[in-house]
């Protein structure tokens, strides 16, 4: 079908990305301002500490990554040159001594005030502020932290009844090589875990695998177990946790992950070098290293050289359990935590209430760069927003919903309490990554589009809307409100209805063309070509200043036309609920729509094209 062309042209800058996209997911994870009774440093003093956590798959080089707590000096505190790995969580003393020697132990060269104070973290240049706690962290009581609330999901890979191969060695012919992860134990003895003797009574109910062959011959016991993993990119951390009587050196996949009273040489026929009472609960051990660095997708190996205390020793055991940590951020939304955890996931839960009635709330209308339309309680037009609309008849009340630029972190930013929608009322929330104020969302809006999701406290979806681009100082909107048709407004209407699209809306269903030069005053005829990517559409032209009909000239595809020096060129969708008319000359041009009579009635402005 033949349709005329909306000839539109606006200029802008496209965002590229996010801090968070392009920077890997590091947050600050965790702040003690006032330690009295927690972790130490390597002098034994204990300083007030920041915790940060890179929840991203990839590795980060913290070379130009800075810590402030003063918003005028973002670079304050310069990283070391180090990596930061993934999934993992990096503490750094701020005790004002500024060491950065040793990346165990990082010292700022500021301390924290328990009274509260700005807390940033910045990335080459003041314009990557990668996560910020502004315009200050709340007032601290002594070893009170203050974080993002996290949620740690175990699992047990081995544990008890897990199979087992058992080997009670009569020499070193094998050397190391049991420990490997690829090894024929095919004829060692098969059984399940735990693996023990009991001259009493103690371990009996545990032990599975009887090994008394041991009593008064051997101190040493070999086995080796097998777990499957089935990933490894959202692993934490690998903990081993360990009943034993009397030690035990363990090895996963031929590297050694945990020890208990181990002998130096630790030899094919060691003892354990002290006694270990009988072990009740399980002793944990964190296994070193990165997990994708020691475990592969697939069957893995742990091998354990069990110790005795003593070749006439009552009793043995070895029963290990091999447990996956995974952590995920609950909400971006710092708070107050229920207890300190300097490397290792968070306290805090967030309690999600059970699914409700879902309100007629929409989100009405964007603006990704604002220089004019509306200012904030700072008057600072430069401010990102967007609208919700409450179609119902009663106020709605919005304290826990959440809002989020990215459905894959539906709770990324939740609206504070009290905070309420007239009946029939609009709502203004500001994206500028920066929440320190009421209704700043801790995201910004990517003016080539995203997507903006609303839910409830129970993670119900109320609206979602995905936007494509928007040009600066316009906005998008329904119309009606909470309707279904989005129209672009020059004349955006903030906190309050949507106008008919009339004049000024612009619709969405056409592209702009492209024009092979940019417009301005030319002081010589030049070529022209004009190029667009919506399919079956004519583009009518005239060269005399004269405003296009559908009779007038067809602009040829493909084809240059010349364009006189002195001359208009004005293009039309001639037919359509919009008109736009540009030129390459100096007048101004008409930008507006034609009626059903065919009588212009737009608005005059002038456009620089250049």
């Amino acid at each position: 079908m033949k349709i005329n062309l909306l000839l539109l042209f606006f200029f802008f800058s496209a965002i590229l990305c996010s801090n968070r996209i392009c920077y890997a997911n590091v947050v600050i994870c965790e702040i003690l301002a006032k330690n009295e009774s927690g972790i130490q440093a390597e002098d034994g003093e204990r300083y007030d500490w920041i915790e940060l956590y890179n929840d991203s798959d990839s590795a980060v080089n913290l070379q130009n990554w800075y810590l402030t707590d003063n918003s005028n000096d973002l670079f304050k505190w310069a990283f070391p040159k180090m990596t930061f790995n993934a999934r993992e969580f990096l503490l750094i003393f701020a005790s004002g001594l500024d060491k950065t020697n040793d990346p165990a132990f990082l010292h700022t060269n500021f301390k924290l005030s328990a009274d509260g104070e700005y807390l940033g973290l910045i990335y080459s240049d003041e314009t990557n502020i990668i996560d910020q706690i502004a315009p200050s962290f709340p007032p601290l009581q002594a070893d009170e932290s203050y974080g993002i609330p996290m949620e740690r999901t175990d699992t047990l890979l081995l544990g008890h009844d897990a199979s087992v191969k058992v080997l009670i060695p009569q020499n070193d012919t094998l050397g190391d090589t049991w420990k490997a992860e690829v090894f024929d134990d095919s004829g060692w003895i098969q059984g399940t875990m735990a693996v023990g003797y009991e001259r009493g009574s103690d371990y009996t109910p545990l032990i599975n695998t009887d090994v008394t062959a041991m009593h008064n011959v051997m101190e040493s016991c070999y086995m080796r177990s097998y777990f499957l993993v089935t990933n490894i990119s959202e692993i934490l951390s690998v903990k081993l946790n360990v009943k034993y009587d009397d030690g035990f050196v363990a090895f996963i996949n031929g590297k050694e992950v945990a020890n208990a009273n181990k002998p130096s040489p630790l030899l094919w026929n060691s003892g354990a070098v002290f006694p270990h009472g009988d072990p009740a609960p399980y002793e944990q051990f964190s296994v070193p290293g990165l997990p994708m660095n020691l475990l592969h997708i697939g069957t893995n190996t742990l091998a354990i050289q069990g110790l005795n205390y003593y070749k006439t020793s009552s009793d043995f055991l070895i029963e290990p359990q091999v447990v996956l940590q995974q952590a995920e951020i609950i909400s971006y939304n710092k708070t107050v935590l229920d207890e300190t955890t300097p490397q290792a996931v968070n306290s805090g839960e967030l309690i999600i209430p059970p699914p409700g009635v879902i309100p007629d709330i929409y989100i009405n209308e964007i603006m990704v760069r604002n220089s004019r339309s509306v200012f904030d309680e700072t008057l600072n037009y430069e401010r990102d927003w967007f609208e919700l609309y409450n179609a119902e008849p009663t106020n709605i009340n919005l304290s826990g919903y959440f809002l989020t630029d990215d459905p894959n972190i539906q709770r990324k930013w939740t609206i504070p309490s009290g905070t309420e929608i007239p009946a029939g009322g609009f709502l203004l929330f500001w994206a500028d990554n920066d929440d320190a104020a009421p209704n700043h969302c801790n995201f910004s809006l990517g003016l080539s589009g995203e997507t903006i999701v609303l839910s409830t406290p129970a993670t119900q979806i109320v609206d979602s809307v995905s936007y494509g681009t928007i040009p600066p100082d316009i906005s998008k909107g329904r119309f009606p409100d909470g309707g279904t048709n989005w129209y672009f407004y020059e004349k955006s209407t903030p906190n309050e209805s949507n106008g008919a699209p009339g004049i000024l809306g612009i619709s969405e269903q056409l592209n702009p063309p492209v024009f092979s030069f940019e417009g301005g005053i030319r002081t010589n005829n030049f070529y022209l070509s004009v190029s667009n990517s919506e399919p079956g559409t004519v583009v009518h032209y005239t060269l005399d200043g004269s405003i296009p009909t559908a009779s007038s000239p067809v602009f040829p595809e493909q084809i240059k036309i010349v364009v006189e020096y002195g001359r208009l060129l004005f293009a039309d969708n001639f037919g359509r609920d919009f008109d736009f008319a540009g030129n390459y000359n100096t007048t101004i041009n008409h930008y507006g729509r034609y009626d059903e009579a065919g009588r212009f009635n737009g608005l005059h402005r002038e456009i620089n094209y250049s």
